[in-house]
């Protein structure tokens, strides 16, 4: 069985998902494509669907697990931080999916993502601002992580689902963010944190090809008062997919102009021209971070 392609989201991100969802259709032959709601509203789920109507692919739209609701909820994120924790049992007839963060876009074919059978539960890119777990936990000592252990960003990633239900990871990396949830330098993103811990920690994460997951490098850069250097220009151009990580996102007006922006709305346009006229911007907020 092939792998879908999978996308969670709250009604906050319906908007930048069609341009996702749209930007794998042009590039990607017969996707599968599913949607995980963490309580979409049934306009925004009308709107997804005619989303995938105008692109002549379905959209499998299905409900996260309601006990989510009750799990805590901390810093600025919601419920949604342990949807995709959720998946191996929201996806039970699958052994694999592909999952993509709804601020992403695909510049290239996802074919080779999707055809890819790792033996390991997660096949992820190494976070480019963040490489490895000793940068990310300076001071402290964690079981089974070596600061050297690559620290990876789990906005593109493939699942084993198989593996993931066999060795209960869902629940053991749920269990390590509602242990943790009060110290704020372990748990800073959530899900991810759990997966490089909990997943991580047992040699559990393939790497992928760092263009599976490139952010908008100079234009981060720009807001940290650092222009992007010659290998930050390089990577964006050979990106196989742009994710929008950040809190300033490519649909914002104070986005810079350029490459990542144009690529939101050249290779997102059919499903946004949808949206748009379904769900116009006084509408379902759009959010400010997953």
């Amino acid at each position: 069985m092939s792998a879908p392609f999978v996308l969670t989201m709250d009604d906050k991100y319906v908007r930048p998902a069609a341009a996702c969802i749209a930007s794998i259709v042009r590039g990607t032959p017969d996707p599968e494509i599913i949607v995980i709601s963490q309580g979409l509203s049934s306009r925004s789920k009308h709107a997804l669907r005619a989303v995938g109507k105008r692109l002549q692919v379905p959209v499998d739209i299905r409900e996260a697990a309601p006990h989510a609701q009750a799990l805590p909820i901390f810093l600025h994120f919601s419920s949604a931080i342990y949807t995709r924790l959720q998946m191996p049992e929201i996806l039970a007839e699958y052994n694999r999916a592909v999952y993509v963060d709804a601020d992403a876009i695909a510049v290239r074919s996802l074919d080779p993502l999707r055809r890819l059978e790792t033996d390991k539960p997660v096949a992820a890119v190494r976070d480019p601002f963040v490489p490895r777990c000793g940068q990310r936990w300076r001071n402290r000592v964690l079981t089974g992580v070596s600061p050297g252990s690559p620290y990876v960003n789990t906005g593109v990633m493939v699942m084993n689902l198989d593996e993931w239900r066999r060795l209960e990871l869902g629940a053991k990396c749920i269990d390590f963010v509602v242990a943790n949830h009060e110290d704020s330098d372990l748990i800073l993103y959530p899900d991810q944190d759990a997966v490089n811990v909990v997943i991580g920690g047992m040699d559990g994460i393939e790497l992928l090809d760092p263009r599976w997951n490139v952010p908008p490098m100079s234009d981060l850069w720009c807001t940290k008062g650092r222009l992007p250097t010659r290998h930050d220009l390089q990577v964006e151009e050979e990106a196989f997919v742009t994710h929008f990580l950040g809190r300033r996102k490519p649909w914002d007006a104070d986005f810079p102009d350029g490459v990542n922006r144009s690529r939101f709305y050249e290779l997102g346009t059919q499903g946004l021209e949808v949206i748009d006229a379904l769900l116009p911007l006084d509408g379902p907020e759009v959010g400010q971070d997953l």
